[in-house]
């Protein structure tokens, strides 16, 4: 058995709060009132409360408790979530499944100048090398540049071109 120094560290390992976590973040990132109040039910009764005030209340606290460890709002907030609010973008869980997902380009010639204009552009080229590394974002972008340059380092191809562009 492992030896657990802190209460803290015993409630993260207890097999007692075995699934809490993922029904309070349930709960957290729940945009619907009614849907959120039936998940805090759902998590009071698990808890083993009675009544439904008190199902509500029980869970109220935890998502409280909660919510300040994440660090979203001041932790006093039981409402429903906010995707896109302040206190969403500097929680330690950020949007969450509400995240928007970045579209994806598809690479092809025009695209790519585009981009290489972009980034050649406002003082680009004095810092080719700093803005080639901004590919790396874009696992396709790599992947299009190896693809018409065959034995070629990306990133070089990417900053000579923003260096000739300029």
């Amino acid at each position: 058995m492992k030896n657990l120094n802190t209460f803290e560290e015993f409630l993260n390992e207890s097999i007692i709060n075995e699934g809490y976590q993922d029904k309070l973040r349930d709960i957290h990132f729940e945009t619907d009132p009614k849907k959120q109040e039936e998940l805090k039910i759902a998590y009071g009764k698990s808890t083993g409360e009675i009544t439904i005030s008190k199902q509500i209340e029980s869970a109220d606290y935890m998502l409280r408790k909660f919510r300040k460890d994440i660090k979203y709002g001041n932790g006093s907030n039981t409402e429903v979530f906010l995707p896109g609010s302040y206190d969403a973008s500097v929680s330690k869980l950020g949007d969450g499944p509400h995240a928007k997902k970045r579209q994806s380009i598809r690479w092809n010639k025009k695209e790519y100048e585009k981009w290489i204009k972009a980034y050649s552009g406002n003082g680009g080229a004095e810092h080719a090398y700093d803005m080639a590394q901004n590919a790396k974002q874009d696992p396709s972008l790599l992947d299009f540049v190896r693809k018409n340059n065959p034995g070629e380092d990306p990133l070089a191809v990417i900053q000579y071109a923003i260096e000739a562009y300029a």
